[in-house]
């Protein structure tokens, strides 16, 4: 059997500071994504890769459209990986200017610890629980300046999204 997949809901259409247009055509990319997806003989071993950047984009477009502001129990777990929020947030902005394709705040399950993973659409986190998405494609940032991006994504991150993660998946 096939398996087919849907596009995710979005839940805004508008972000601080990241103009819409841009918003949409991310999230074009996203739907394209999943057609290609959906067009692949299950044989077919790019599949995976498409996948892996479904699930990227989906994590992404889920940890996006909230305050910015930090709170519960990833801050905990920020400070106890990182030293410091600031400290986590002066690390995920060098990397995130650095990355091509994603940068992930991954939950590593092994370990019990927060990092920070490069990865591109056909890697995968093994044994990790996504919980941030920062999408460095330039598709993501197409209508604005990379470093001006960064900050508006961070601005407008979901942190109760995040802490619903950390419950979904037990982390302590």
């Amino acid at each position: 059997m096939t398996e087919k997949k849907e596009a995710k809901f979005l839940k805004y259409d508008d972000l601080l500071d990241i103009p819409k247009q841009q918003i949409q055509e991310h999230y074009a990319v996203y739907e394209g994504q999943i057609k290609k997806f959906n067009g692949m003989p299950t044989s077919d071993k790019e599949k995976m890769s498409v996948l892996n950047s479904i699930k990227l984009h989906e994590g992404y477009f889920d940890n996006i459209g909230g305050t910015g502001r930090a709170g519960g129990h990833i801050i905990d777990l920020l400070e106890r990986g990182f030293g410091s929020v600031d400290d986590w947030e002066r690390e995920f902005r060098e990397l995130a200017a650095e990355a091509d394709e994603w940068l992930v705040l991954a939950y590593d399950m092994e370990d019990n610890k927060l990092r920070h993973v490069l990865c591109s659409d056909s890697e995968a986190l093994w044994n990790c629980v996504a919980l941030l998405v920062f999408c460095a494609h330039e598709h993501a940032y197409s209508k604005m300046d990379k470093s001006a991006y960064i900050e508006a994504f961070i601005k407008n991150i979901d942190w109760e999204y995040v802490n619903t993660l950390l419950g979904k998946f037990g982390i302590r």
